[in-house]
């Protein structure tokens, strides 16, 4: 049985006064409905903005406009406002982490809100009066941010308001129901398509609240649970807790496609669908070593759902690809961006070779075929025998030729077809083409005095948030020159003005590789600042008021590998760890080949303490500790082995 986990109160989120911003405001939900609480001071109301991930605007065929922006969109569903006087001078709300709840006081009377999961409802309870619900604009969240709505695009019919529900009528014939009830001091919020929010409805009695509550309570306290780590950074340990609390919140195993960039928190966006060139791969990289492979399943589900899809994508016959931007049905041609699919490929890989997943593994074997078919028609030969990448683009920057993107992809994916196809009789030919071409690869383009290149025809001379041309350092981890990539790091820091975010994790995963925690850890700190400065005060990073989703949760991956790496050779203890750091440990992290591993470490008693699981089979484990030392030990299917190693250099 997994152990409960504590979530220490001083991570909470806390308004007060309740903050009049989305971008301050307090969220809740279960993976499939949200809601986004914050006040509307001047008219002194307090704002439950809803969403629904389901609630996608899936247009005829005749209605699209060849911009899947607004041809399949999430929509907005709209706000539900409570009279709150005195909300300007008297209010404050904590989002308790611990139990998933919102609780505090607004204009002097007691308010609490849960987002329940069984039914799937939200829940308040308050005395703030009614005032009236928002519905709002049923079109595309883009055209609020950016205007530019094709000239053939036809909008939704307007909505309907009733008494104690809302119902949207959309162009494919569907409609979806908002709807709401009182039952003595409780308000219960209920949405979905056609009839589903009026029997979620059915199902709500006030009788039923402190059983849902503590359900909540207890899934969270599990999910925690599941792993967890502690640094004395507890800047850097408060936004990690705080990002396990938005997945939970965010995204559940049972849906049917991957998680996007708002969740279930949407508000006007230019990035309302799927994006395949960085946001997808960074949203689900991070499970892995934080032991929970099955939060991959709605990615799985989605993608095993569109092979078809995937192969018209590519416009070869057996490739497989997807484009920059697609909605939930992976529709997306491949233009010059050629890397979206491959990339996804290794986050998959990765997943198998952790956990020997067989579904992961079977997806894995439709579609790498598919994207090195893709990767293959653009290879030639040189005069010199050099096997060449033609024209890509490397995300956001150029086409090039020899793209570092490109080719990183190529040999990261020809080494897990190679891999993954070894016993298979039916692939020897193609396995021995592909190792042919392997030794006859075009290195990655390098500048002798500014480092790598994005490739053969592009270097990189402009301020970028994408570092592309560093693939094969973070996150591919190939092969490469060291000195050449130290330089290219400084100079992708150093042209800082078009830096996100992600570009702070992106270096930060690279300095984690050559075991420089010191930079790794001012790199997070950095990303925190940032935040800071475009006041993120909810955590819900967001870019340039658009919300996305994945920065946080690359976060999360880099300060993890700060304290475990694991490839299919060796297990790497505490590989980058800061100097001014005392301590530090990690519970039930999970390691390549499906060893679960806890571990502490102490600078001032020199010592290292792990604890290793294997539960499948007999296995030799190599572990590589923080003074470089190599250590083997063998693993019994099922038991755990307990260990305890002096540290000759602890510094």
């Amino acid at each position: 049985m997994i152990p409960s986990f504590v979530m220490p109160e001083e991570y909470d989120l806390v308004s007060s006064p309740v903050s009049g911003s989305w971008h301050g405001g307090l969220f809740s939900g279960n993976g499939r409905i949200g809601v986004m609480v914050y006040a509307d001071p001047d008219r002194e109301l307090l704002r439950l903005r809803l969403g629904n991930v389901e609630y996608i605007d899936r247009r005829p065929e005749k209605e699209r406009t060849g911009r899947v922006s607004y041809d399949s969109p999430r929509l907005e569903i709209g706000s539900l406002y409570l009279k709150a006087p005195g909300i300007r001078k008297d209010s404050s709300l904590r989002l308790c982490l611990g139990k998933a709840e919102i609780r505090g006081r607004i204009g002097g009377k007691p308010f609490r809100l849960f987002t329940a999961r069984e039914p799937s409802v939200i829940v308040a309870e308050t005395n703030l009066e009614f005032a009236f619900f928002e519905p709002a604009e049923p079109v595309s969240p883009r055209y609020s941010v950016c205007r530019d709505m094709p000239s053939n695009y036809r909008k939704n019919p307007p909505p309907s308001v009733r008494k104690n529900s809302c119902t949207q009528k959309l162009l494919d014939g569907k409609s979806f129901t908002t709807c709401w009830k009182r039952e003595k001091n409780f308000l219960f919020l209920a949405c979905g398509f056609g009839k589903e929010g009026m029997l979620l409805l059915k199902k709500c009695s006030s009788s039923l609240v402190p059983v849902w509550r503590r359900k909540v309570s207890l899934s969270y306290r599990k999910f925690y649970g599941k792993s967890f780590l502690s640094v004395p950074d507890k800047a850097l340990e408060r936004f990690y807790f705080i990002n396990l609390y938005k997945w939970h919140s965010a995204a559940v195993p049972e849906n049917d496609f991957a998680l996007d960039l708002m969740g279930p928190w949407p508000k006007e966006s230019a990035w309302c669908a799927i994006w395949w060139n960085l946001n997808i791969q960074l949203t689900y990289q991070w499970l892995q070593t934080a032991g929970r492979p099955e939060e991959m399943r709605p990615l799985l589900k989605m993608l095993s759902g569109h092979l078809s899809q995937l192969e018209k994508n590519s416009g070869i016959r057996g490739g497989a690809g997807v484009g920059r931007a697609s909605s939930y049905d992976c529709a997306s041609p491949v233009k010059q961006e050629k890397g979206c699919l491959p990339w996804v490929c290794h986050i998959l890989a990765e997943a198998f070779f952790h956990t020997g997943d067989k579904e992961t593994l079977s997806l894995l074997k439709k579609l790498l075929p598919g994207v090195l078919k893709v990767y293959e028609s653009l290879l030639y030969t040189g005069p010199d025998g050099t096997v060449h990448m033609g024209k890509t683009l490397s995300p956001e920057y150029g086409e090039t030729q020899d793209a570092v993107f490109d080719l990183a992809l190529f040999r990261k994916c020809v080494g897990y077809f190679l891999e993954i196809f070894r016993d298979d009789g039916k692939r020897h030919a193609e396995r021995e083409k592909f190792r042919r071409i392997l030794e006859h690869l075009a290195d990655y383009p390098e500048d002798r005095e500014t480092g790598y290149r994005v490739g053969k025809d592009l270097a990189f001379t402009r301020s970028h948030p994408h570092a592309n041309h560093l693939f094969m350092v973070y996150p591919l981890e190939l092969p490469h020159k060291k000195s050449t990539a130290l330089k290219s790091i400084r100079r992708f820091l150093a042209m800082k003005e078009e830096h996100h975010g992600f570009s702070y994790t992106s270096a930060a995963g690279m300095f984690v590789r050559y075991g420089n925690g010191n930079r790794a850890e001012k790199l997070l700190r950095t990303l925190l600042d940032w935040m800071k400065q475009r006041h993120t005060e909810n955590f819900l990073y967001h870019e340039n008021g658009n919300p996305v989703m994945e920065t946080a949760f690359a976060f999360n991956g880099v300060l993890q590998d700060m304290l475990l790496l694991s490839d299919r050779e060796r297990v790497r203890l505490f590989p980058a760890l800061p100097g001014k750091w005392e301590s530090a440990s990690f519970t039930r992290f999970h390691c390549v080949n499906d060893i679960t591993a806890s571990a502490s470490w102490n600078r001032k008693d020199a010592f290292l303490s792990c604890t290793l699981l294997s539960p499948g089979k007999d296995i030799r484990a190599v572990l590589e500790l923080p003074d470089g030392s190599v250590r083997k030990v063998h693993l019994s299917a099922g038991k755990e082995k307990h260990l305890r190693f002096e540290l000759k250099n602890n510094e």
